[in-house]
């Protein structure tokens, strides 16, 4: 019989027992709701020995690769160590500023040292504290490719974290970060054929970009096509690398979406995603978004409206407050 060590507990499973009845038999209070698999209340992660994939079914890849499982539909056949989602530690690493750029009126790239240990996926997002504010941050770059975590800071008006990188930090600088979080990143399935689409505005290229480069390191074969908007053309950046990486790479694709009219494509973003969807062709495309909260809602039920599967939808989108910017 398998045995399901949780925290200081551990059971041994019934015949045809899930891990969700052995921890409840055991006394312990885990979240759960239709135990279907439907709802995903129950979701843990195997931080040691291996799940059936049925216990798997319906969480999106990037889940799967970072071990997460529904415990209501995990019969074990071998050992397990289970945690839930809150109760994962989170390690926390100094880190030193090693540049600052501007990128445009508002954004500025900041490169952080990668400290030892440390691994992340491009998409993924840390949460970086100075004194006593935190803020989460995208990754930008291909931490262990480029040696350095970008983040791509955007100045808001009276917030202290985002004023501190924009006039206060400089190269030499020391902070601290935790992390990674999130399930924004590329994974490759065996084929490396389905399209990908990324769609963000603002800072929210940065991720986007990151997950770009990840899928075209790894030699994903089809499209890739980035769409970053703006309400201006001025706060558009990163155009130069983007191009040239779309000149060196025939899979990818950069595009722009402004509400002024100029030099750049002038589409609404909403209706220029779906195109792009469309031509692309939504069965098995999956798609990346990253911006505004509102924005990235109505994306993701227009683009689900449009054909695309829910579980190929992958967004992290941040809720700025006071308090942590």
């Amino acid at each position: 019989m398998a045995v399901v060590s949780y925290q200081k507990s551990k059971v041994v499973l019934q015949d045809n027992e899930s891990v969700l009845q052995g921890l409840e038999r055991l006394g312990e209070k885990i979240p759960s709701s239709c135990r279907s698999g439907a709802c995903q209340c129950c979701l843990m992660r195997a931080v040691a020995g291996a799940v059936p994939a049925k216990s798997q079914e319906g969480l999106k890849e990037t889940l799967k690769s970072q071990h997460y499982f529904l415990a209501c539909q995990c019969v074990p056949t071998e050992d397990l160590a289970v945690t839930l989602p809150a109760d994962d530690a989170v390690p926390v690493y100094p880190a030193q500023v090693i540049s600052k750029k501007q990128l445009n009126e508002e954004i500025t790239s900041i490169r952080l040292s990668c400290p030892a240990g440390f691994r992340c996926r491009p998409g993924q997002y840390i949460q970086v504290m100075q004194d006593s504010h935190i803020r989460s941050y995208s990754v930008a770059s291909l931490p262990i490719e480029d040696g350095f975590l970008e983040l791509h800071v955007r100045k808001i008006p009276g917030g202290s974290m985002s004023t501190w990188f924009h006039e206060t930090c400089q190269p030499g600088m020391q902070c601290s970060f935790r992390g990674p979080f999130g399930s924004c990143f590329y994974v490759p399935d065996a084929d490396r054929q389905f399209p990908i689409l990324l769609v963000g505005t603002g800072s929210g290229l940065a991720p986007l970009e990151g997950i770009a480069r990840d899928a075209l390191q790894q030699e994903h074969e089809g499209p890739v096509v980035l769409i970053h908007g703006s309400l201006r053309e001025s706060g558009l950046y990163h155009g130069n690398e983007l191009t040239a990486l779309q000149s060196a790479n025939k899979a990818f694709s950069y595009r722009t979406s402004v509400v002024e009219s100029g030099e750049t494509e002038s589409a609404d973003i909403r209706q220029f995603a779906k195109s792009e969807l469309t031509r692309l062709g939504a069965a098995g495309a999956r798609i990346f978004l990253c911006g505004a909260p509102d924005l990235v809602n109505d994306l993701k039920v227009r683009l689900f409206l449009a054909g695309a599967a829910s579980s190929h939808i992958h967004c992290d989108p941040f809720i700025i407050n006071a308090a942590s910017t």
